[in-house]
């Protein structure tokens, strides 16, 4: 799950650091989680930034990296809790493109009220069906 506020889930120092954090706990190999790192890093734009301290990352790194640290457990589905709420209409457009494009690649996603200028993602009914209303 990734929370509305990333600061509430980062735990480490550094951005591998909080990415290898969940893997380490369900006991990924070490070569396991060096891929996966990679991948994830890869899919939300943050390659390159293994060594960058947590606490001198934007919001929008922040939920960035947030994404990457669930996305390198092999989730079957991501759930975002408003993950977009704490965030500059550039950084908005950043997540909810990354989501997109995971949500084609791979995921499942489930959102709670992602807004961005204008555009809304909404649930339609009680089956979660979402529809996207303007495009960026």
């Amino acid at each position: 799950m990734i929370f509305q506020n990333p600061d509430n889930q980062i735990v480490a120092c550094t951005v591998e650091e909080e990415i290898a954090f969940g893997m380490e706990n369900l006991c990924f190999s070490h070569e396991k989680m060096e891929k996966n790192m990679q991948q994830a890093l890869q899919d939300v734009n943050l390659k390159g930034h293994e060594k960058t301290l947590t606490n001198s990352l934007s919001g929008g790194e922040k939920q960035r990296l947030t994404i990457a640290s669930v996305l390198a457990m092999e989730p079957k589905i991501l759930v975002l809790d408003e993950p977009t709420s704490m965030l500059d209409n550039e950084s908005k457009k950043q997540i909810l493109n990354i989501i997109l494009k995971l949500n084609r690649k791979k995921y499942n996603s489930y959102l709670d009220n992602a807004f961005y200028s204008g555009n809304i993602l909404c649930r339609q009914n009680s089956n979660y069906e979402w529809w996207l209303y303007s495009s960026f």
